[in-house]
């Protein structure tokens, strides 16, 4: 797996610098964040290697996207969150 964060500020032309390093606050906040989401992307797939499901019906994709939103709901990385 590989992750990527690629980040574009857009400021209109002419705007103060203090709306400048408002937005450059937020791509800090970003990249913190971003730095260990491999770690975290590795935690969370970890629980569901080797796992196995059935998918039925008609349309096997909008299925197969049920089944997937199913599976995040009940993530151990969603019993943390009250």
């Amino acid at each position: 797996m590989t992750l990527q964060l690629n980040i574009n500020i857009w400021v209109p032309t002419g705007v103060s610098q203090q709306v400048i390093e408002h937005e450059e606050g937020h791509r800090q906040v970003s990249e913190y964040y971003y730095q260990n989401a491999d770690k975290l992307a590795e935690r969370i797939a970890a629980t569901y290697m080797g796992k196995q499901v059935e998918i039925t019906g008609a349309d096997l994709g909008a299925e197969s996207r049920k089944m997937l939103q199913q599976m995040a709901t009940i993530s151990p990385m969603n019993t943390t969150r009250n």
